[in-house]
């Protein structure tokens, strides 16, 4: 069998890897909560961290 370096498999590809969440330019970040299993549960059911996302965008910030 033999083998070659250009097989077409592995390396940088174009549009490969993970979609961005934040904008171009600024960097994501990541926050970790605690909750129950039950709390995890409803949080899948109602969306993840896609709807959450979306909560906090949607969310007014109190003025004091």
């Amino acid at each position: 069998m033999t083998t070659s370096s250009n097989s077409g498999r592995g390396g940088t590809r174009a549009g490969a890897g993970r979609k961005r969440i934040a904008p171009a330019g600024e960097p994501g970040v990541v926050y970790k909560i605690r909750m129950t299993q039950a709390q995890r549960a409803k949080l899948e059911q109602l969306g993840g961290a896609a709807w959450m996302r979306q909560m906090i965008e949607r969310g007014n910030v109190p003025v004091d």
